[in-house]
């Protein structure tokens, strides 16, 4: 027999649930109440020779040794604190489709996760001036807009844009020694044509009310950008009858 499907007498189906209760620190103790869910979600999850081998894969013991530590039933909150992998996301699909975590909307609610990972990598000052317009101006309004449906990835995709640019201008302002305040009209302009087109998505810094009292952050003395406007529809040519 291979021994990749059977060992100690056990079948596939049965080698997979010990490995399973060996991961989450319950083999061959009763599983406590908090794990009952999810333990019964990861086991009934796929066929048993193919999650076995996702048992192995490194960063899956991890995983389940943080969820053996869990103290209270598992929420989506618990798997946001935890690092966004793909051994995650799919724990999460997993338990979704088992119905032990409610549906939502996935891509919104990764944007504020993507946007905190983008921020850690800017300079302090940077991260300073684009953090509250990031939460309090630009996830705010994409939740708002987005409450009564699910996000379009076009729309994911402007928002993403959004900061980069930000950021990116930023750096600009750094490169030419110009203050955020000092910023005008006309330099704005400047930078967005002798730059790729995706530069038109950038926005005015606002700080969000939060910020209001710190002098240091200030709304672009400037308006967005204007997007080219679409073409209009070309008119179909009407062919009239003549009478001879």
């Amino acid at each position: 027999m291979n021994d990749k499907l059977y060992r100690g007498h056990l079948c596939t189906r049965c080698f997979t649930r010990k490995r399973l209760d060996s991961g989450l620190g319950v083999d061959g103790a009763t599983i406590p109440l908090v794990l009952r869910d999810v333990h019964s979600a990861l086991a009934g999850a796929g066929r048993p020779r193919r999650f076995l081998h996702w048992l192995t894969r490194s960063g899956v013991p991890t995983l389940l040794s943080q969820l053996a530590d869990a103290e209270e039933q598992l929420t989506h909150q618990h798997l946001d604190d935890l690092p966004n992998t793909p051994t995650t996301r799919y724990v999460r699909d997993v338990l979704v489709a088992a119905a032990v975590l409610p549906v939502r909307d996935e891509r919104l609610e990764g944007l504020p996760l993507w946007a905190d990972a983008l921020l850690s990598q800017a300079p302090a000052h940077h991260k300073h001036l684009a953090t509250p317009f990031t939460h309090w101006y630009l996830l705010h309004r994409i939740r708002r807009a987005n409450r009564y449906r699910t996000l379009r990835a076009s729309t994911e995709n402007v928002m993403r844009s959004k900061l980069r640019r930000a950021l990116e201008l930023l750096g600009w302002l750094d490169e030419t020694g110009t203050d955020l305040g000092q910023l005008t009209q006309p330099a704005l302009e400047r930078w967005v044509e002798e730059g790729p087109a995706n530069r038109r998505d950038v926005e005015p810094l606002s700080p969000g009310p939060g910020a209001a009292a710190s002098p240091e952050i200030s709304p672009f003395p400037w308006q967005p950008f204007p997007r080219p406007a679409p073409s209009p529809p070309r008119r179909s040519r009407q062919t009239s009858c003549t009478s001879a």
